[in-house]
């Protein structure tokens, strides 16, 4: 996933819920992300004398941006927040609309300049004791990539990668019943050669842990044995586009998406207790946490969130400075949270919207639907249920002479997804994101349907037994998922 926010992706990842999450701080005025804060200082939040509008008081209005967890969009403009009626309780009179339309303005300008601070960060190309780090050490010293965007770019800015960026994750499957795996990433880059990380020294460091396994063959009785703990896989880096909706979904949202006819699919509990929404194993419940976490897994960028990783101890360094600011991250969080969301664009001739339209009939009936839920909360269009879902093989291949699949005996501790568990990724944008899966191994839409397995399986069957135009019909539908035409 992504080498840069998986970056916002491996937390697309196959990791569990971060072992460092701490609440998103919040100024008590939204503060303007100036050029001198993305270089370390802190922002401003006096009024200022250049603007030709004056700032409001603060005993009139709320300036605080609400947390990621919030169901009010974040940055909603300090206008839409102001009183109905003036402080005597009376209706606003002339002067009170005259500030109320000075304080839209001049909140306006305030968003602009903090998303714009936002895009430089995501779009800036990190280096080693980079000036942006302030007392940190910059990028590394283990990372995935050098700026969020330099794998977070197909269909535009915020999009998804190719495989060329996709990240190594490890899982070490648990050695008793109830024992909790152990997760994590093996960078593919170091800022020096004597940091480089590998599978080898992961498995030099752990000491190649065995657990059983049952082997799986057709023809014969299961066979017990033992084989490495250690499974290893790339991830693909996701989309980031409509992140900020989905940040609104709340519990509710999530309990009420459930299918109608519910197959094996969970919401799983973040580390927060909420039901998490961002990530391949949905193990991250808020946005804020999600741009954090991935800032340190990915580019080795600590901020209060998590800190970046201790080379070649696949574990976070507690001692490490930090090198974002709260507001740098602020404004980085506030940036994705305004990547504007998919939409479905219908083509204009009538015949293929008909196809279009008859796919969309095809997809529900043959059971997408069940789990691409199309609307959830305020997400319109998002063709998820952000549950985890049995949909890949749960076996893993045993390396050995022959190779051959098996499946771990010990089931895996409560919450911990099985796996071939995976989230229901979200289909908006789908047309521009190839390719597709969670590794990126389906170059086509077509070839992800056929991957489906278990409580996936009977959807792929209904799909393989349309005939060849109604399958067409179903893809062309797909294919109107198209990436925000603003990304471009």
């Amino acid at each position: 996933m992504s080498a840069a926010l998986v970056v916002l992706g491996v937390w697309e990842w196959i990791g569990k819920s971060p072992a460092k999450t701490r609440s998103f701080p919040m100024t008590s005025r939204e503060p303007r992300f100036t050029d001198a804060v993305l270089n370390g200082a802190q922002p401003s939040t006096e009024p200022d004398d250049s603007r030709a509008v004056p700032f409001p008081d603060d005993a009139d209005i709320d300036t605080r941006l609400p947390p990621s967890d919030s169901n009010q969009p974040v940055g909603n403009s300090i206008s839409e927040r102001l009183p109905e009626t003036n402080q005597d309780g009376e209706p606003p009179r002339k002067n009170d609309t005259q500030r109320r339309s000075n304080a839209g303005m001049a909140a306006s300008q305030s968003s602009k300049q903090d998303v714009a601070a936002g895009k430089r960060l995501f779009e800036h190309r990190w280096q080693p004791n980079d000036p942006l780090a302030g007392n940190g050490d910059g990028l590394g010293p283990v990372f995935n990539g050098r700026s969020c965007v330099e794998c977070h770019f197909q269909g535009g800015v915020g999009g998804s990668g190719t495989n060329a960026h996709n990240v190594e994750s490890f899982e070490v499957l648990g050695s008793a019943p109830g024992i909790r795996s152990r997760d994590g990433i093996i960078h593919a880059a170091a800022i020096e050669p004597s940091l480089q990380e590998s599978k080898g020294n992961l498995v030099k460091l752990l000491g190649s842990p065995m657990v059983p396994f049952l082997r799986l063959k057709s023809n014969q009785p299961r066979t017990n044995f033992e084989a490495s703990a250690i499974r290893s896989l790339f991830m693909n880096t996701p989309a980031l586009w409509g992140d900020g909706l989905i940040d609104q979904i709340t519990d509710d949202d999530l309990r009420q998406s459930k299918p109608s006819q519910p197959l094996s699919g969970r919401l799983r509990p973040a580390a927060n207790g909420h039901y998490g929404k961002f990530g391949w194993k949905a193990q991250i419940s808020s946005l804020s946490q999600f741009v954090g976490s991935a800032c340190a897994a990915e580019l080795g960028l600590s901020n209060s969130i998590r800190s970046q990783q201790k080379p070649l101890a696949y574990q976070d360094d507690s001692q490490a400075r930090s090198d974002l600011t709260e507001d740098q991250l602020a404004a980085l969080t506030l940036y994705v949270s305004r990547l504007p969301a998919p939409r479905q664009i219908l083509p204009r001739d009538s015949a293929e919207r008909q196809q279009v339209e008859n796919g969309m009939r095809h997809f529900h009936a043959v059971g997408c639907a069940n789990c691409h839920v199309p609307d959830v909360g305020p997400a319109a269009g998002v063709y998820s249920d952000f549950r985890l879902h049995l949909i890949d093989s749960a076996t893993t291949r045993v390396q050995t002479y022959y190779e051959f699949d098996a499946i771990p005996v010990y089931a895996p501790a409560e919450d911990d997804p099985q796996l071939g568990e995976w989230k229901t990724p979200p289909l908006w944008g789908l047309a521009d994101s190839a390719p597709y899966w969670h590794d990126g191994t389906a170059p086509t839409i077509r070839q992800a349907i056929q991957m489906h397995a278990n409580t996936g399986a009977a959807s792929r069957e209904a799909f393989l037994k349309l005939n060849l135009n109604q399958q067409e019909e179903l893809l062309a539908f797909l294919g109107t998922l198209r990436a925000p035409a603003e990304s471009h």
